[in-house]
């Protein structure tokens, strides 16, 4: 497992503890070649692309839930 320390836009951090299997799926899912390093803001995109959706899931979820 390797750690990353990604700096944010904020000027906070983002620690992200990586395994080969998220690199694989981070690859897959933003069509990275397995040739090059995946970049630090490759990540912080994919990390908040993939919260924004699940966030965003959740609330349909739930508006669905109240309109029954």
């Amino acid at each position: 497992m390797e750690k990353r320390i990604i700096k944010l836009r904020n000027g906070g951090n983002l620690e992200l503890d990586c395994t080969p299997e998220f690199y694989s799926v981070v690859r897959k899912s933003m069509n990275i070649s397995s040739m090059r390093d995946i970049t630090d803001d490759e990540l912080r995109s994919f990390v908040h692309s993939t919260f924004r959706e699940a966030i965003d899931k959740a609330e349909r979820e739930l508006v669905e839930k109240n309109d029954q």
